[in-house]
């Protein structure tokens, strides 16, 4: 449990830090330099992240049957099953 308090404080710190009230309020834009793993899952635009670097994914590219490009984050995964 004390895992979640942890995310959640690193969380405020990172709004505080981009000069936000809420996540509604951030520029993805300003997010480039972030770990992503301090982002909370609402404060994203999508559902899914990559398992890797934690960047949201907004497109997946297949290239064979377990050679997948996830986008925007570039990261290369063999299964989309995550």
């Amino acid at each position: 449990m004390s895992s979640n308090r942890e995310s959640d404080r690193r969380a405020e710190e990172l709004l505080e830090s981009l000069g936000v009230e809420d996540w509604a309020s951030v520029d993805p834009r300003d997010l480039a330099g972030v770990d992503m793993r301090d982002v909370p899952d609402e404060a994203l635009p999508t559902d899914r992240r990559c398992p890797r670097c934690f960047w949201p994914v907004f497109q997946i590219t297949t290239t064979g049957p377990h050679s997948h490009a996830l986008r925007p984050c570039g990261c290369r995964v063999a299964s989309v099953d995550w």
